[in-house]
């Protein structure tokens, strides 16, 4: 990955460069402004040319590598049960926890950084 290429993600319906309007900062986690890794673009490029689209089922192996990799990256001892995969990814996780988490109307903070979004839409639906 080449992390000195620039970019230009103006007028490409990136959310952050539309909001702020090209001053924004490149700092985003989920939003970044570097090309895509070959791997994930031929990954990609294999799904579209399957052309079928649907819902998908976690892969076998799949919580054993989760229970692997807290271990030996963190020291954490983590069992299968714990593991919950959320569909959609951060965004939608953090706003499913909120709403576990807190009654209708409820308020809560949180430091930052902040997934701003995911807020948006949970107070949204209040």
């Amino acid at each position: 990955m080449n992390f000195d290429q620039a970019i230009d993600r103006r007028n490409t319906e990136s959310f952050k460069w539309t909001l702020y309007g090209g001053r924004c900062p490149a700092l985003w986690v989920a939003d970044t402004d570097f090309l895509s890794p070959p791997a994930v673009v031929e990954a990609l490029h294999k799904r579209v040319e399957h052309g079928i689209f649907g819902y998908g089922v976690i892969p076998e192996g799949f919580n054993e590598v989760v229970i692997h990799r807290m271990k030996s990256k963190y020291d954490w001892v983590v069992d299968a049960d714990q593991i919950s995969c959320v569909p959609g990814g951060i965004v939608t996780g953090f706003n499913l926890l909120m709403r576990c988490a807190c009654e209708k109307a409820a308020r809560s903070s949180s430091r930052r950084p902040l997934i701003h979004l995911s807020l948006i839409h949970l107070f949204a639906q209040v």
